[in-house]
């Protein structure tokens, strides 16, 4: 009976090393290769996606553009839960996949703004945003600069000429 006490003890100190990241911790009489066999209960941060999974997530948000996405809809398209889908997109993008998205939206309405003369109000829509003020808050967190400020300058940039607003 002891026997069977001393190895659920060792499980449960195992356990606990392993959620603690500590494997130095181990009690002498306990052999190291022990812990191994003890599933932790909280594993380690998954490494960066699979080429596949990433061009799956990618085209996901690349047609999904005028619509809100979430981020359940973006880990079950490439079958991760919720909680390892977003570790695994930062870990292969830098970024959360919220903040990715955005900064895709920002890129693509900025596109817009060079290739058309749409109002933000329209270019906002098109991009996915909920309206223009949501566009310029993004905006300037990524250029730097409002909307309309960063089109006039680029177009100046363009022609060499001063663009009146």
């Amino acid at each position: 009976m002891t026997g069977c006490i001393n190895q659920a003890n060792r499980a449960r100190h195992n356990r606990r090393t392993c959620m603690a990241g500590d494997s130095a911790s181990l009690s002498e009489d306990l052999p190291s290769r022990q812990c191994a066999s003890v599933t932790c209960m909280y594993p380690r941060a998954v490494g960066a996606m699979s080429e596949r999974r990433r061009k799956m997530v990618i085209a996901l948000i690349e047609e999904s553009f005028g619509r809100p996405l979430s981020g359940d809809e973006m880990a079950a398209s490439v079958g991760l839960s919720k909680g390892a889908f977003h570790r695994a997109f930062k870990a292969t993008f830098g970024l959360t996949p919220f903040r990715y998205l955005t900064r895709k939206r920002v890129e693509a309405a900025a596109r817009l703004m060079l290739a058309t003369n749409l109002n933000l109000g329209a270019i906002a829509a098109d991009a996915g945003f909920y309206d223009q003020a949501h566009l310029c808050r993004q905006f300037r967190k990524v250029f730097g600069e409002s909307p309309d400020r960063w089109r006039r300058r680029q177009r100046e940039r363009c022609t060499g000429q001063r663009v009146s607003g």
